[in-house]
């Protein structure tokens, strides 16, 4: 079973880079897929469209953190607004990259916390890969889920992904153990568990259970996939 142990927050970091290579999403759907050896696999992104060239920028992500490298910075903890009822729904789709749990538009969570944004951000989405995408000085953690948002004036992730500030992913690292007691985790699991050919999962749970408490990575990074866009936090 994969436990959560950490937060690090796919972001806007103290090195600073040129805002460059911020490609829309394209009009038509990017085909792309992790079978390396076809001709759609991760080799062959850069190919696939006027708009994947992003992925040869300055500012790409995943990356390998060296914790000796790293700046100390005085952060808040991430924390969003304040919501009665604790159990948000959402629905899970399987799209043959992934399970994503999209929440529901009345139940989507907003902060104003995270560390060198301004204005607000709201929960969109969440899921997870493994191994992790991002290293810690050299080693890959078994997995990590991603808790994705968009500013909040620009309406959707979609509209986001071509604005420099765009974009927030939190990631949280996580660890193989026989049991997760991360009450949050565990319904997202027993829901892309239950997940069944077209039939759309509905979840609820609280994302707020997600966050660990302590200290977390911060950068400017992108899309980790087509378009590659470098409007992530």
């Amino acid at each position: 079973m994969l436990i959560p142990i950490a937060v690090v927050v796919v972001a806007t970091n103290v090195y600073v880079a040129a805002e460059r290579a911020l490609c829309p999403v394209s009009l038509h759907k990017v085909h792309f897929n992790y079978h390396f050896g076809s001709m759609h696999d991760p080799f062959h992104w850069y190919e696939l469209d006027k708009n994947t060239h992003c992925c040869n920028g300055s500012k790409q992500s995943p990356i390998n953190i060296e914790t000796q490298d790293t700046k100390c910075a005085k952060l808040g903890a991430i924390q969003y607004e304040f919501k009665r009822r604790r159990q948000l729904r959402g629905r899970i789709r399987i799209n043959g990259h992934g399970a994503t749990l999209a929440f529901f538009k009345q139940d989507r969570l907003v902060t104003k916390d995270f560390p060198f944004t301004n204005g607000e951000y709201v929960l969109a989405s969440m899921h997870f890969h493994s191994p992790s995408e991002h290293l810690v000085n050299g080693r890959h953690h078994a997995g990590v889920l991603h808790l994705s948002h968009y500013k909040k004036e620009y309406g959707s992730i979609p509209g986001a992904i071509d604005k420099a500030d765009g974009v927030v992913v939190i990631g949280v690292f996580l660890r193989v153990r026989g049991k997760s007691e991360n009450n949050a985790f565990n319904r997202y699991v027993d829901g892309v568990s239950a997940q069944k050919g077209d039939k759309h999962e509905i979840v609820s749970l609280d994302p707020r259970e997600l966050l660990r408490d302590g200290d977390y990575y911060t950068y400017k990074g992108s899309l980790t996939t087509p378009p590659f866009s470098e409007s992530v936090r």
